[in-house]
């Protein structure tokens, strides 16, 4: 199992590497544009800000990507041709793969609490938002939304980008027509400055809960947010339950008494004159021999 764990935790660094470097990317176009709408709206973010992009603040995102990087490549290798061989090998038994030394005991606490943490964040945010997310992916219904307002926030982090907001109008099957204020990514921005409309996704029970419809995962990709994660909680819980587990009482097993060896054994029988003599005991006799 540290294998698989070091498997799917390398694939998680490396597509958080892969999707940090398509961000700095994105940025690096978005301040270096000199036309066009991704211009007008670098602009207008200069004048909010008051200070221009500096493009110096992309290395050490750049460092850390690439960091996660190799890190991931090296825990993907790694755990590979570990999982590889006890796949070979067939499956384990119950103490197979317990570290002997301290060293690596701890060194196989440490790797499944790492699993469980990176699936234990995802698992807890979202079973927070499961009165929200579990009717839009299984009982929403597509619809069209206007946006009435626009605006952007400057974050208080310097150099970080500005969060987006829009309020969107829509009507529903009923004829119903709601507003709803909601944070929005900067391409869902750049898509309302270009066209106001846009395709959403509501619960005809509750109109008001309502979501960009590209953003509404499907059934099974909502179920499977959850299946991979529990399955990293209980093999990570497993995996440490047994690395710490005390170890036995020093008893070899192939040393301990069988509870047949000791069933009494008829007297005049081999095995009870044998585990008489073993025991010292001498049957008495009466009489004497003529």
């Amino acid at each position: 199992m540290v294998g698989l764990i070091g498997v799917v935790a390398g694939g998680l660094l490396i597509w958080m590497a892969i999707a940090n470097s398509i961000l700095i990317w994105g940025v690096y176009q978005y301040a270096t544009a000199e036309s066009g709408l991704i211009h007008e709206l670098r602009v207008a973010e200069e004048k909010l800000k008051g200070v221009k992009l500096d493009l110096d603040k992309l290395i050490q995102p750049a460092l850390l990507a690439l960091l996660a990087l190799c890190a991931g490549t090296f825990l993907l290798v790694i755990g590979g041709r570990s999982f590889i061989r006890r796949l070979m090998a067939g499956l384990p038994k119950e103490d197979e793969g317990r570290a002997e030394t301290a060293v690596g005991r701890w060194g196989h606490v440490a790797i499944y609490l790492f699993g469980i943490l990176i699936a234990g964040k995802g698992l807890v945010f979202g079973i927070l938002y499961v009165p929200t997310n579990v009717p839009l992916t299984f009982t929403s219904v597509p619809g069209k939304a206007t946006a009435e307002k626009q605006w952007s926030v400057p974050s208080e982090r310097e150099g970080a980008r500005p969060s987006y907001y829009a309020v969107l109008r829509y009507t529903t099957a009923d004829g119903r027509t709601y507003s709803k204020e909601m944070q929005v990514d900067s391409i869902v921005a750049v898509e309302l400055k270009q066209d106001p409309e846009i395709r959403i996704a509501y619960v005809p029970n509750d109109p008001q809960n309502m979501t960009i419809a590209r953003w509404v995962r499907s059934p099974l990709g909502y179920l499977w947010f959850f299946l991979w994660r529990i399955l990293f909680v209980v093999v990570g819980v497993r995996g440490i339950a047994r690395e710490l587990r005390p170890p036995d009482d020093g008893l070899d097993v192939k040393a301990r008494p069988s509870p047949l060896s000791r069933v009494a054994s008829p007297p005049g029988s081999l095995s009870g004159r044998a585990a008489g003599s073993s025991t010292g005991l001498r049957r008495t006799q009466f009489g004497r021999r003529s």
